[in-house]
């Protein structure tokens, strides 16, 4: 093919695309806040925290960039939080969890998980209000007043703990044997028998 016909050969193709739009590339959607938490809560149950902790924090960004559930944002920083509890990255743990307790602040378990976090972090004083919070909208948590009773008995209060302590105890009589214990009033334990060759 010569020069010249290469030429016209261009101009009539571009002749007849004129008016026409070339078809435009299908743009990626970003990914959807509760599609990400469902991958977030897969890696953290399967025992991998980095990733877990990675997807949670996009199924965050991505609540915050488009329409999504309030839910989903809830769940997403309550997991964020409580994996990174585990992980004892208390003061980003705590962050999180305080941002759940403000998604959703009739939610018992989350304002434990933030006090469970606060005492971990050895906050006992920062521990009593979501503890006591906890307990207020659930009075039958028995692992919220239990926790509540134990910082407060580190706090030196302890007529309020003996309160909460016993209250546990009676709602959940396996706490038992741990409130005597920080009472006072557990017994000793039993004689271990010598092992047998």
């Amino acid at each position: 093919m010569t020069r010249r016909a290469a030429v016209l050969a261009a101009l009539v193709l571009l002749a007849s695309c004129r008016g026409k739009q070339a078809p435009a590339k299908p743009r990626a959607e970003p990914p959807r806040a509760a599609d990400v938490f469902l991958r977030a809560f897969e890696a953290d149950q399967a025992g991998k925290p980095r990733d877990g902790e990675r997807l949670y924090r996009e199924a965050i960004a991505a609540h915050a960039r488009g329409p999504a559930d309030s839910d989903t944002a809830f769940r997403a920083r309550f997991n964020l939080g409580t994996l990174l509890m585990r992980e004892r990255k208390y003061d980003d743990a705590r962050e999180e969890l305080k941002q759940a307790t403000l998604l959703r602040p009739t939610d018992s378990v989350a304002f434990y998980n933030l006090g469970l976090c606060e005492a971990a972090a050895a906050r006992d004083k920062d521990a009593v209000f979501p503890l006591m919070q906890a307990v207020s909208l659930d009075a039958t948590h028995a692992g919220a007043r239990f926790n509540l009773g134990f910082v407060l008995w580190r706090l030196g209060r302890p007529e309020q703990a003996r309160m909460h302590l016993e209250i546990a105890a009676s709602q959940q009589p396996s706490l038992k044997p741990s409130v005597d214990r920080l009472l006072g009033r557990a017994k000793p334990p039993p004689a271990v028998p010598p092992a047998r060759r």
